[in-house]
């Protein structure tokens, strides 16, 4: 957007209205006119957002609002501009961690190795880790205090993707990624990877990249261990939309509140495992079955119907097989066009001579 996200801040010192604690977005349960919230998730300006509105970008509860004196409330309605949800509650907190390999994935260990809880121990929110690295995974974890949002995020059933870099022996078979697509058999069931290549080849050793939506315990590692490819090295480099991208190990940032639509967005997408019946080949859809109380009608009859209506049928036909075929009129031979005879003028008779005097 052409106007800067902070110019928000000076509409609402030069705004006219008065203010007070029904359009404050930071009191608790009160209402709080529309603009204003989307202003303050980030989307630009007071008037910018006034103008998503109008133009019926703006989504509420399921119904497009456009009416510039709306309010909401921010920590129970549900906005969505341009289809993708929109982060409103206050005192949510979203942080992405490259965790190091070694650090267990729990907020506090009774053996006192080092873990996830280390990293956010002087923050006053209350913070868990979304989804389990094992403690020689290294890699993306999230951290927040959303938990409707972390549920849904390590629930397979709302299909929340994650993508892993893993060393494994080479070479690759050229079937592997079929085979991974296809369904491994687990102790714990079939797991299958939703996208699979190698990225690197070196030394002996491959790196590829694979993409599961499952949440199984040691499901990377023993998928490509049971095709014959033990991992030695595995990082997840992503959750849903959310990229590591060059964070160091050990390091922590907030997400981005692009990054938070995102995730909440992906995570409200529909139930992957509830996929349609497959398509037989040479199998057509069944007929839907006749009403009831009447009958079917039998297909090996060819004439359905009424018996007037038959015999009607049958004797014009009978008719028309008995009557003489008419003849067509002969068609005259056009005239042929004979060219005029020509005669030759008859020469005018000579004038007589006048005798001399």
């Amino acid at each position: 957007m052409d106007d800067d996200i902070n110019d928000n801040i000076n509409d609402n010192i030069n705004d006219n209205d008065d203010v007070d604690t029904a359009d404050d977005p930071t009191a608790e349960g009160m209402p709080v006119r529309l603009q204003k919230v989307l202003a303050a998730a980030g989307l630009g300006s007071r008037r910018a957002c006034e103008d998503l509105i109008a133009a019926g970008r703006v989504e509420v509860d399921g119904r497009i609002v456009t009416e510039l004196g709306t309010r909401v409330d921010p920590d129970t309605a549900i906005i969505r501009v341009d289809g993708s949800r929109l982060p409103t509650r206050s005192g949510m907190t979203y942080l992405v961690l490259n965790k190091p390999k070694g650090v267990v994935s729990t907020m506090s260990d009774p053996e006192g190795r080092p873990c996830v809880g280390d990293y956010v121990r002087d923050r006053k929110e209350r913070l868990f880790h979304v989804g389990r690295l094992d403690t020689d995974t290294e890699g993306l974890i999230l951290l927040t205090n959303d938990g409707e949002l972390a549920n849904r995020l390590s629930h397979p059933r709302y299909g929340v993707t994650k993508i892993y870099f893993a060393d494994v022996p080479g070479p690759l078979p050229r079937d592997l990624s079929r085979t991974l697509k296809g369904g491994v058999e687990l102790e714990d069931g079939i797991a299958r990877a939703d996208k699979f290549r190698q990225i690197g080849l070196v030394g002996g050793r491959a790196q590829v990249e694979i993409e599961i939506h499952e949440g199984r315990t040691h499901i990377v590692r023993r998928m490509l261990e049971a095709v014959g490819h033990p991992v030695s090295r595995l990082v997840r480099v992503q959750i849903g939309p959310v990229n590591m991208g060059n964070l160091a190990p050990g390091r922590m940032r907030h997400l981005t509140t692009h990054e938070v639509s995102a995730l909440l967005t992906a995570s409200e997408s529909t139930d992957k495992s509830r996929k349609p019946p497959a398509k037989v080949a040479g199998k057509t859809a069944a007929k839907p079955a006749a009403k009831r109380g009447g009958k079917r009608p039998d297909p090996a009859k060819k004439n359905v119907g009424a018996p007037s209506v038959r015999k009607a049928a049958a004797e014009r036909k009978a008719a028309a097989k008995q009557a003489p075929a008419k003849k067509a009129p002969a068609k005259k031979a056009p005239a042929k066009r004979t060219a005029a005879k020509q005669t030759p003028a008859k020469k005018a008779a000579p004038r007589p001579k006048r005798p001399r005097s």
